[in-house]
């Protein structure tokens, strides 16, 4: 009686799809999470040829088949530790981004923004595709997602403005062999488009839709959002000699913290913080 009993505890632990000899949803993810890691590794990360975009290309129908399954959202995806995949702190929305070096040292970026499926919702999920036009003088411009500028994000916190839910992003562009980028930008989703930028980082009186700081490609640079203070935080960077002012391939972090603080709508930058407490 008592084997009967267990026998029949394992079976009610089964899915259905499994006792009929079906693979479950996760197993067909873990299948195709093997040939996404066959795939990536046909790919020669410098040389840019036709086989490396057909490769791409593939890669990235095989993420959309991925992406139109549900249960892909809470999937871990360890398999995949080159590509990025971040949650929202509110657990909503996750994005993928990765990217392929090129020979002369800037990159190519890809990735996807994926929100989180409800029971009344078809799967949603958007793929960023990078435009002609990059981070260069870009403070105070909107970008779709078809005209994505191309980073690698890692960090995303949602926040309130004007009764609408966005979210704020921290990421990193590895720019080219001298520099590397940190940015602060801010996601809005649209019914089914996404959108980058808004004009609500104040720097003194200049008003921006997104923050850049660039710097040594040498040196490592923090920024990050404090929970606690409930604010951003970063390294202030300077030149390593005055002569090299304006010359961002010489910048680094020099011992000091800057910040934003979000007030009246905006985020506004605060100098000199002390994090020793």
């Amino acid at each position: 009686m008592l084997r009967i009993s267990l026998l029949i505890c394992v079976l009610t632990g089964l899915h259905l799809s499994e006792l009929r000899g079906e693979p479950s949803r996760n197993s067909q993810i873990s299948m195709l999470e093997m040939k996404l890691m066959k795939l990536y590794s046909q790919i020669e990360p410098v040389i840019v040829s036709p086989h490396r975009q057909e490769v791409t290309n593939r890669i990235t129908e095989v993420w959309k088949e991925i992406l139109y399954m549900p249960e892909s959202f809470f999937y871990p995806f360890d398999s995949l530790r080159f590509v990025g995949k971040v949650f929202s702190t509110d657990s909503l929305i996750r994005i993928y981004t990765w990217n392929l070096p090129r020979v002369d040292g800037t990159h190519d970026y890809y990735g996807f923004i994926q929100r989180k499926p409800e029971d009344t919702q078809k799967p949603w999920f958007v793929e960023l595709k990078k435009g002609k036009d990059g981070l260069e003088g870009s403070e105070n411009k909107t970008f779709s997602a078809n005209e994505w500028y191309g980073c690698l994000y890692y960090e995303i916190v949602p926040f309130e403005l004007n009764r609408a839910r966005y979210y704020l992003l921290l990421a990193l562009d590895l720019n080219d062999f001298f520099t590397n980028r940190k940015i602060i930008d801010v996601l809005r989703l649209e019914k089914e488009e996404a959108w980058f930028g808004a004009p609500v980082f104040l720097l003194g009186r200049q008003m921006q839709k997104r923050v850049i700081f660039e710097y040594s490609s040498r040196a490592v640079m923090s920024l990050r959002y404090d929970f606690t203070r409930k604010m951003i935080i970063h390294d202030h960077l300077s030149p390593s000699q005055p002569r090299y002012r304006g010359q961002y391939r010489f910048y680094g972090p020099d011992f000091s913290y800057d910040g934003f603080v979000f007030e009246n709508n905006h985020w506004r930058q605060v100098r000199d913080i002390d994090i020793s407490n």
